[in-house]
């Protein structure tokens, strides 16, 4: 799964025919079809908010991409080990890349995909809906699966043992709780409480399916 899900990033990034990446022929491909069409159909206003919400979603949709690849809010140097790529940082096992990658990867990964259906909804398909309760809730769940991924492409990539995934995560459990014990009964508990809340399942979930490929591995053994 990370394996195909690599290769349709990267053929995004492909050298394309008329610019440097495939993205960037793309970004040509719909501009043109907008002019060509706005040619043929002229001002009108249906057409030109369906333009808008169509380039709205590419540009949305591209950051989405581009956000594995640049940095929004580089880290120094010494905390991301000289890799110029997120995803080559992310690849790293320790705090530094998970606490990244928790934070600020996933706030603006969510920031990119919340836009991308902003636009998509408001303009294309004429639905609104509360988006800044969406964004909080995609938010939180973001950092749950981010957590998910982070661990089981770890272990997929043997980069890590089962022991070592437990021990992690039962350290940031340890963290969480503490977190939540500190905020008993002040006001940052209504802001942190979704987060932790996500996260815990998350860490929860990855527990099972930890659980569940070690039990296996001594099934196998066993046999």
């Amino acid at each position: 799964m990370f394996d195909k899900l690599f290769n349709y990033h990267n053929w995004f990034f492909y050298k394309g025919r008329f610019t440097s990446t495939r993205l960037g022929d793309l970004f040509y491909i719909v501009i043109g079809s907008m002019i060509v069409i706005y040619l043929i159909v002229g001002d009108n206003k249906y057409f030109i908010e369906k333009f808008a919400g169509i380039f709205g979603a590419f540009m949305f949709f591209a950051l989405f991409l581009t956000t594995f690849k640049s940095y929004w809010i580089k880290p120094p140097k010494f905390i991301r080990k000289g890799n110029d790529e997120v995803s080559s940082f992310l690849s790293i096992f320790n705090h530094s890349s998970y606490l990244y990658g928790l934070t600020i990867f996933t706030f603006f990964l969510t920031l990119t995909l919340n836009g991308l259906l902003m636009t998509i909804s408001q303009f294309i398909i004429g639905v609104s809906f509360d988006w800044q309760a969406i964004f909080y809730n995609l938010l939180f769940l973001s950092m749950s699966l981010f957590t998910i991924f982070y661990f089981m492409f770890h272990i997929s990539k043997d980069k890590i043992t089962i022991k070592q995934a437990k021990a992690r995560i039962s350290f940031y459990l340890l963290c969480s709780g503490c977190i939540t014990a500190g905020l008993f009964g002040t006001s940052f508990k209504l802001a942190l409480t979704p987060f932790l809340t996500y996260v815990g399942i998350g860490y929860l979930c990855l527990r099972y399916f930890i659980d569940k490929i070690d039990s296996e591995s001594e099934t196998k053994e066993s046999v």
